[in-house]
């Protein structure tokens, strides 16, 4: 069992000191970083009801590599920094009903790769950079109502068996290699593709390499497709325009090693007034370490 407050400190729980498994009582306010870090023993972790707990402060359950599954108490507002980074054999995090969670950390699930879904609570307003790379498994659900505002940096990158995702209405930032390497990737959607959606550009490589997508509808907002966006997306075959699109710029290797979208076939499809590079569709082969200095 995890100890009590002594005095209003909170004692830590030495890592030889667990066993299999362990308790939290719902009296415990705090668990301080690394925590349970490396317990590889550790199989189950149990939450009493009403827990008091308001985060889960960075590497709390770092290379935990026998713990399965976890049920996240429902006052818990933040998960920090890698807590659950290595986990390898973790398949199932569940929420508490109402989970009041509104922040997921970066690298916070990062390598669990026997993670097979997860349905992220409503509240949370950012995921992290790199929050659920290399989570080989996953299906990534939002729920209803999801307040979700940005996503960050190579937040799904390299998860392989990922092949849907349906984007929140409300996210107005989609990082750089957000969905870099997300091969078995062939449906995104996105849930507003109004001009009225926050979302005004697709960034640098955002889906470069997610070689099984083939089609797409670009929201009306978006104003600029950056570099290299779908580099790489070699059975992409169709990209549509909504009505009144605000399309402004495709940038250069937008669409790099996409085979059937030729530079003709896809300036047909732009909205007027949008600028199209003339290195939209073309290879980055040859090029070296400069190519993002290019502005055109």
């Amino acid at each position: 069992l995890v100890d009590d407050y002594f005095f209003g400190t909170p004692i830590k729980v030495e890592a030889e000191r667990l066993e299999t498994s362990a308790c939290v009582p719902a009296s415990v306010r705090t668990l301080s970083p690394s925590q349970f870090a490396c317990c590889r023993a550790l199989a189950a972790i149990a939450f009493e009801l009403n827990s008091a707990l308001t985060q889960f402060p960075r590497l709390l359950f770092d290379r935990c590599h026998s713990l399965a599954s976890i049920c996240i108490p429902r006052n818990v507002a933040e998960l920090g920094v890698a807590c659950f980074q290595d986990c390898r054999n973790l398949a199932l995090v569940l929420f508490e009903p109402g989970s009041q969670l509104g922040a997921i950390g970066p690298f916070a699930f990062s390598t669990c790769r026997s993670l097979i879904s997860i349905c992220i609570p409503r509240n949370v307003a950012e995921l992290g950079v790199s929050c659920f790379q290399n989570c080989w498994k996953a299906l990534v659900l939002f729920e209803p109502g999801s307040q979700l505002g940005a996503i960050g940096q190579f937040a799904f990158s390299d998860c392989r068996s990922l092949i849907s995702i349906c984007i929140p209405s409300g996210v107005g930032r989609i990082a750089p290699f957000c969905f870099y390497s997300c091969r078995s990737l062939r449906q995104v959607e996105f849930a507003d593709t109004s001009p009225a959606s926050p979302l005004k550009r697709l960034e640098l490589t955002v889906f470069r390499d997610c070689s099984s997508l083939e089609s797409i509808t670009i929201p009306g907002s978006v104003v600029v497709l950056s570099f290299c966006c779908f580099y790489g997306c070699s059975s992409l075959r169709s990209v549509t325009f909504t009505a009144n699109s605000r399309l402004r710029w495709i940038r250069p290797w937008a669409f790099g090693e996409c085979p059937a979208m030729s530079q003709n076939h896809l300036q047909e499809g732009v909205p007027n007034g949008a600028r199209v590079s003339a290195l939209a569709t073309h290879s980055l082969e040859g090029r070296g370490a400069d190519w993002m200095m290019y502005d055109y």
